[in-house]
């Protein structure tokens, strides 16, 4: 089975269980290149409508510590077309930066 160019993964990452962290690494595993997307706080808030315990700062970090995650990215949306921008424009500054 041939693998992806990139594959990605979007949430809050408030918590990041043995589940969460089993699941990238398998999810990346697939892929050449596998980045995880952080939700905002203003969008957690706001949109969600539930508090993280930590800031995004504090998760983009946590999550740049787990195997086989390549990027991070912040996400303000779930709106399709303005999500594959952010994940577009993560991958090629993650390219552009090798």
């Amino acid at each position: 089975m041939e693998k992806r160019k990139f594959d990605f993964t979007i949430g809050i990452f408030d918590t990041i269980s043995e589940t969460i962290k089993d699941k990238i690494l398998n999810d990346s595993k697939l892929s050449e290149t596998y980045g995880v997307g952080i939700y905002t706080d203003k969008y957690v808030i706001e949109e969600l409508k539930t508090y993280p315990t930590k800031n995004q700062n504090e998760r983009l970090e946590e999550v740049k510590k787990l195997k086989k995650v390549d990027f991070v990215f912040l996400v303000n949306t779930t709106e399709k077309k303005e999500l594959k921008e952010l994940v577009t424009k993560a991958y090629f500054d993650f390219i552009n930066a090798k």
